[in-house]
């Protein structure tokens, strides 16, 4: 079984050498294929409005992608353009959100617009993830009719040369008509939102852990020698820790979502109304501070679990692998706050990290 991971780099600040060390990081980790995620931040040429406010460069991307098959790690872009939830938050189309015949034609329409972008850039790219890996799960409507438009794009990519790779949010395969053997992408980075819980490629021992106080939990009265307990004990009270750590993550990145959505709505109805920043609503000062407690609470997350597992990782290889996570919430934090001030906003409180 082939291993890739997911990494959704959509929302972070476009940092060139972010880049360069998610990189180097799944390529020690040796996985055989990585899925980007690459949202508004893609260099994308059909639309100029659909481009980030700070989208990666063309050749950002393009070394990032010749890094990846240098180092023999694929490279797989996903698009999500099909979901729902990715048209109803970019405010450019919104109406495209709704279902029915008429509006899934102009859907595959921009899907197909988006990955003749992405192919003339990436023109060896052989395979794209046409589908959210993270928002509704299968059975859901948003979900049907996200792969409904899948299936009519996947009939277009063959004059493209390009496999439609689909994955299963819930059981985590990944699966393509013309592969017998499933890709399964870890959920083992996610360097950015999702609607599902987060987990990280940290110490794979926390998750075996989790199911060892599941197993411990259904035999109570099984007697271990006491070394075998205590390093078991140990393991138990990493793999709580991680739990929490990733909790403190998924709540903190949640935040994030409704600071940048009232920062949105804040600029928006200032430019409707002219209005002076002493008549905006006082929306994105609360989010950004309820965003701020969210971060403060992940810093002592990130405590715990480090003493938690000090006993079993360096502290170095610690720093650096947990940073990978953090840091992106650290620059979304800082970004709000520079877009808040605009608005004409001011904090009383420390920002995250400050001493």
């Amino acid at each position: 079984m082939r291993l890739g991971v997911y990494i959704d780099v959509s929302l972070m600040p476009p940092r060139p050498e972010r880049l360069v060390e998610i990189g180097e990081y799944l390529a020690s980790l040796k996985f055989d294929a990585v899925f980007i995620e690459w949202g508004t931040l893609f260099p994308w040429e059909f639309d100029d409005r659909v481009r980030g406010e700070w989208c990666f460069s063309d050749d950002t991307v393009v070394g990032l992608h010749r890094e990846l098959t240098r180092k023999k790690i694929e490279h797989i872009p996903v698009l999500s353009a099909a979901n729902p939830a990715f048209l109803r938050w970019n405010s450019l189309f919104p109406a495209l959100a709704s279902d029915g015949d008429d509006t899934d034609g102009c859907v595959r329409h921009l899907v197909l617009t988006m990955l003749g972008d992405m192919r003339a850039l990436l023109p060896d790219v052989a395979r794209v993830c046409l589908n959210a890996l993270s928002g509704p799960q299968r059975g859901s409507a948003l979900r049907e009719r996200e792969s409904r438009i899948i299936r009519a794009v996947t009939r277009d990519l063959v004059p493209m040369h390009l496999t439609a790779v689909t994955v299963d949010s819930d059981e985590g395969e990944a699966w393509s008509s013309t592969e017998p053997h499933p890709l399964r992408p870890a959920r083992a980075l996610i360097d950015a939102p999702g609607d599902t819980a987060h987990s990280c490629a940290v110490s794979p021992e926390w998750r075996l852990a989790v199911i060892a106080d599941r197993i411990r939990a259904a035999r109570p009265d099984a007697e271990l020698p006491e070394a075998a307990r205590i390093e078991y004990e140990r393991a138990v009270r990493a793999a709580r820790a991680f739990e929490a750590f990733e909790s403190a993550m998924s709540d903190a990145w949640a935040e994030y979502r409704t600071a940048a959505e009232m920062i949105l709505l804040a600029t928006a109805n200032r430019e409707r109304t002219r209005a002076d920043a002493t008549d905006v609503s006082d929306g994105p000062r609360a989010s950004i501070e309820a965003f701020d407690t969210r971060l403060k609470r992940l810093d002592r997350a990130v405590d715990a679990l480090y003493e938690a597992t000090r006993h079993g990782i360096d502290a170095a290889v610690f720093e650096r692998r947990v940073r990978v996570l953090v840091e992106p919430l650290r620059e979304a934090y800082e970004s709000c706050r520079s877009r808040s001030r605009v608005l004409g906003f001011r904090f009383g409180t420390q920002p995250f990290g400050s001493t």
